[in-house]
């Protein structure tokens, strides 16, 4: 094979798509082990000192913003007033069914919980909504108006008057069915789980495989809890790898306990989340994203107990387009995992933030903490001087988390800073808090732990955009851990994934100074191959296999510089043992059955190709393969039959692109 094998560039460095996943790095070296993309050492028991923050916040707005109006003289009843605000803004969650734990669908029934309702609704508590009013602009506000809370006020200051009953509206039509239509693939769990009756919440991994013939570009996609009386809200992650799925497999019920992703992350660009309520996910014109063959969609779920056991199933619906996408957002991810909050403390605070190199549209936002959050601010620092508000949350509640698009994209100039400042609350009077007498509470994946985190999705504004924020996240990264190999390896794959490659050689090379780890051997040799320097990189293939005996794309990518400095023997059970994990590996498929041909060990080629049209029938490299094989054993009528069986599969499969390059191969094999 020559040095030129086609998507070689996409095939030894496919790693590089976690480069904007935006995961953390420790400052402690000491105890490395391989989890995921993640650096995993001895938990730290030493308290944690806050550091002051270095930012500071737009001012705040005054108290009396919120105040609410005095209605002019004049009769609230329910008829007329008080069943449209109900009706459109409570009733969707609470009736049977939902998540609520009482119906609000009749005069009777929102009566007799007027004071609650007066109450909560003028304290913001309901309808839920996070963010604090008046500070950031964001599309589907959930919020009353503050018209609308005075008349629950006056309503039931008066005792509740009926009024004219002909005046009652309907109760808005629960949807039925898919809210986009039918699904283009609807994927389901296999078996229920239990939620226990009492007890803390639960916090549950549910893994759905994804039966797809070719990769798809996905526009919309549905999430539907099945019993939504359990459901509190979910989170949606896409694992191309088998992580979420061993970790599945370990678990007796149905998904995996725990708030781990593994190897799973969101599409580039994307927060994927349900709420109840909450619409479908879509794209965004020009931006549908990619669903590789072989993935996994994981659905993490919030789940809670309602004092007796529960059933729980979940669907999701995939909603796919043929629209090849145009853009991409970035996935910014600010975080500070420095937690460690004594029992009884109050005002400990983080602060993360980064300077973006190029223009962005600001176009969403998830933060995220969990019970001890009591303060979220996320806000923009101009060149200018200029402060913007992004989120502000004056009392955070992790129970209403979500996910929040802009009602109009904000434009960050380059240069601005985009910070993140949270503050915790630990005291026994903090009624969110999960421990009572208070505990000390540090960072960790639990719910009852402590997180602080915040995604901003952002939108470049040039072609560059992406690689550009990708090297100014990953040198962030390395100022703030500079004695930390993964710091190292995250900035030599951002290097090398825009083609900055002796930057990227460099970096890899620092960061083995700092760990032999077989990560950055791995990556160091990748680098060495892709610019032509196979035999330098081979030694750094072999230490990483040492360590990462069965991954698939380090082992192909030893057996790639084997075969480009003329060892393709030596080659052949590398591409074996890629093939052994990772049965969609095209490109082994395809090496390994040119690797035979040229050994002259032909029939073996022939079984490589029939292996492989059989995992990837979507691959037309490896049906040409296979036919280009059968005609080099002198069986040129097989090679015919191969392309004709490949042209049914792909008819029947509707993989109309496919079908065109296998017919215009069969004409070429039928002359």
């Amino acid at each position: 094979m020559g040095r030129h094998l086609p998507a070689r560039m996409t095939t030894i460095f496919a790693l590089l798509a976690l480069v904007c996943s935006g995961l953390a790095c420790s400052d402690d070296d000491s105890v490395p082990t391989r989890h995921g993309d993640r650096e995993t050492t001895q938990e730290k028991t030493a308290p944690v000192v806050a550091k002051p923050l270095q930012f500071q916040s737009p001012a705040l707005l005054p108290a009396d913003t919120h105040r609410i109006p005095e209605l002019l003289p004049g009769r609230v009843t329910f008829a007329k007033n008080i069943a449209p605000i109900i009706f459109n803004n409570c009733t969707s969650c609470h009736r049977p069914g939902e998540s609520a734990p009482f119906s609000l669908l009749n005069y009777r029934q929102i009566k007799a919980r007027a004071r609650q309702i007066a109450e909560v609704t003028l304290s913001r508590f309901m309808p839920p909504w996070a963010p604090t009013h008046g500070y950031v602009e964001f599309a589907g506000v959930r919020r009353l108006p503050a018209q609308a809370i005075a008349q629950l006020q006056r309503w039931y200051r008066d005792d509740c008057p009926l009024g004219d009953k002909s005046l009652i509206p309907k109760i808005p039509k629960r949807t039925s069915g898919w809210t986009e239509g039918t699904p283009d693939l609807v994927l389901e769990m296999d078996r229920e789980f239990i939620v226990r009756a009492e007890g803390r919440d639960v916090f549950q991994s549910f893994v759905f495989s994804v039966d797809i013939a070719s990769d798809k570009y996905v526009r919309a996609i549905e999430i539907r809890p099945e019993n939504l009386v359990v459901a509190h809200h979910a989170i949606v992650s896409v694992d191309e790898t088998p992580s979420c799925r061993e970790e599945d497999l370990k678990s007796p019920e149905a998904g995996y306990p725990g708030m781990d992703f593994h190897n799973a992350a969101p599409p580039p660009g994307y927060f994927i989340g349900w709420t109840p309520g909450k619409r479908p996910t879509l794209s965004l014109p020009g931006m549908a994203w990619k669903l590789r063959r072989g993935s996994d969609i994981v659905l993490q779920m919030h789940l809670v107990t309602t004092g007796k056991s529960e059933k729980f199933k979940a669907k999701i619906g995939l909603y796919f387009t043929d629209e090849v996408p145009t853009r991409q957002a970035y996935s910014l991810e600010l975080r500070n995992d420095n937690i460690d909050v004594a029992a009884e403390a109050s005002g400990f605070e983080v602060e993360d933030s980064i300077v973006l190199p190029v223009v962005m549209s600001c176009l969403g936002i998830y933060p995220h903490a969990h019970y001890i959050g009591k303060k979220f601010s996320v806000f923009a620092i101009k060149p200018n001087g200029d402060k913007v508000w992004l989120f502000y949350a004056g009392d955070w509640d992790f129970n209403w988390q979500d996910s929040y698009t802009f009602a109009d994209p904000i434009v960050l100039p380059k240069n601005t800073r985009v910070v993140m400042q949270i503050e915790y609350d630990n005291r026994s009077e903090n009624l969110r808090n999960p421990n009572s007498p208070a505990k000390r509470i540090r960072y960790g994946l639990q719910s009852t732990d402590e997180m602080g985190t915040c995604t901003v999705t952002l939108l470049p504004r040039n072609k560059d955009g992406l690689a550009a924020m990708g090297i100014a996240v990953a040198l962030k990264d390395v100022d703030d851990h500079s004695q930390s190999w993964l710091a190292y390896s995250r900035l030599g794959r951002t290097y090398a994934f825009a083609r900055k490659m002796p930057k990227a050689i460099a970096t890899f090379k620092k960061g083995l100074t700092l760990a032999k780890h077989p990560e950055l051997q791995k990556n160091l040799g990748n680098a060495l191959a892709m610019t032509g320097s196979e035999s330098e990189a081979i030694p750094y293939f072999r230490a990483a296999l040492r360590g990462y005996p069965d991954d698939a794309s380090l082992n192909f990518s030893l057996a790639l510089a084997l075969s480009n400095t003329k060892q393709k023997p030596a080659a052949l059970p590398y591409l074996r043992a890629a093939i052994a994990s990772n049965r969609n590996m095209t490109n082994a498929y395809l090496l390994l059955g040119q690797n035979l041909t040229q050994l002259g060990r032909k029939t073996d080629a022939i079984e490589v190709y029939q292996d492989g049209a059989s995992a990837r029938p979507d691959r037309i490299e490896i049906h040409s393969g296979l036919a280009k094989a059968y005609a080099a054993a002198g069986h040129p009528e097989a090679s015919i039959q191969v392309l004709q069986r490949a042209t049914v599969w792909a008819r029947k499969n509707r993989q109309m692109q496919l079908l065109g390059q296998l017919s215009a191969l069969l004409r070429t094999y039928q002359r």
